[in-house]
């Protein structure tokens, strides 16, 4: 079994399980999730839902049993900690702490019965098991009329995905130091390449904050803005993404996933070069080869 320490918004939540579904496929075992992150949200984090489940996942979920002493001793419960303690000298798990943002080869080759605690933000960790994965995250639940109508559009022209990503990078102040917002400067410039490219381009765009949107961004090219789909089913935004033929997308893991689960062969997709404001984390290993950073 690999076990997977599973915690974040959606897209933090795919990057862990692909990680660990295809060490687990490599491994020829499968995957069992440790979702108790979402029972107790931390103060300081944005609330969150476990959204892995409204896909096509192949897992289980962890026991009380099968997690005693993952979450070091000193977490322990009075009632748990003899065998708590027990397992810190024989342990089950293999323990394996992401430590840095860029890609660790180390994780390629980890063994059966490993426990996965790191958000693992790079295809690397699952490019040799990517149409797997692609299959595994499609949404379990067939689409709603509303969404089947803008799907079939999105299919009938030269569709693009644009996303805006604002949220708590905007609204929280410690979030707003450590990612950034991207500038309007880079959607411009990012849609003029487009148009380069694609005239007859059509675009899709997604935010968090489509009223902000609405206020103060224009586009050259044609657009419609999509607000219908709730957080409780940001999923569903998700999806419309992967049905689009091309991508701007935000520094966001949301649009990234987006973008690159999206099928079509010859896809443009375009991200900002600046994915932190912060310089300490490696973003080499983030972007596909294929995409064009600004």
């Amino acid at each position: 079994m690999i076990l997977v320490k599973i915690r974040g918004g959606l897209s933090n939540q795919l990057f862990q399980y692909a990680c660990a579904r295809a060490l687990a496929h490599r491994q020829n075992t499968h995957v069992v999730i440790d979702r108790t992150w979402f029972d107790k949200l931390p103060d300081d984090v944005t609330p969150r839902l476990f959204d892995l489940a409204q896909f096509n996942i192949d897992a289980t979920y962890a026991s009380t049993w099968e997690l005693i002493g993952t979450n070091g001793v000193r977490n322990t419960s009075l009632l748990q900690l003899p065998v708590a303690l027990w397992r810190k000298i024989n342990p089950r798990w293999h323990y394996f702490e992401e430590k840095e943002f860029a890609f660790d080869p180390r994780v390629l080759q980890l063994p059966d019965q490993t426990c996965l605690y790191g958000y693992w933000c790079s295809e690397k960790y699952f490019d040799d098991c990517a149409e797997m994965i692609r299959d595994e995250f499609q949404v379990r639940k067939a689409p709603d009329h509303i969404n089947q109508q803008w799907i079939t559009q999105m299919q009938d022209c030269t569709s693009v995905a644009v996303h805006i990503r604002r949220g708590d990078y905007a609204s929280n102040p410690l979030y707003t130091k450590i990612h950034g917002l991207c500038s309007p400067a880079y959607y411009a410039a990012a849609v003029k390449s487009i148009a380069s490219k694609y005239p007859d381009a059509h675009l899709f765009i997604f935010s968090d904050d489509p009223a902000w949107v609405a206020a103060n961004m224009t586009f050259e090219l044609p657009h419609v803005l999509i607000t219908h789909n709730r957080d409780e089913n940001n999923f569903e935004d998700l999806r419309l993404m992967m049905h689009c033929k091309h991508h701007i997308i935000a520094n966001s893991g949301f649009s990234w996933w987006g973008a690159w689960l999206a099928k079509q062969h010859d896809k443009t997709v375009i991200a900002p070069k600046k994915w932190f404001n912060e310089a300490k984390n490696d973003t080499r290993d983030l972007y596909p080869t294929t995409w064009i950073t600004l």
